[in-house]
């Protein structure tokens, strides 16, 4: 598929991956009024992914801020 190669997904994982998000969502990703997002929830998930392969440490660094900002009262 046209996703496959960016997000490193296939067609199977990637669905479940876009199941599991939707179902952790406290608001669904298209909601009925207001400005309509970009992207769909799957095409969000393949450019996270995207991004998550070519520079796998943002993760680590980003939960690092995080939680130094969370510490200190931010």
């Amino acid at each position: 598929m046209r996703f496959e190669r960016m997000s490193g997904l296939d067609e199977e994982q990637l669905s479940e991956l876009e199941y599991r998000v939707s179902e952790l969502l406290e608001e669904p990703w298209d909601k009925e009024e207001g400005r309509p997002r970009e992207l769909t929830l799957r095409e969000a998930l393949v450019v996270t992914c995207g991004y998550m392969r070519a520079m796998p440490w943002a993760l680590g660094r980003t939960a690092r801020v995080v939680v130094r900002v969370r510490s200190h009262g931010g």
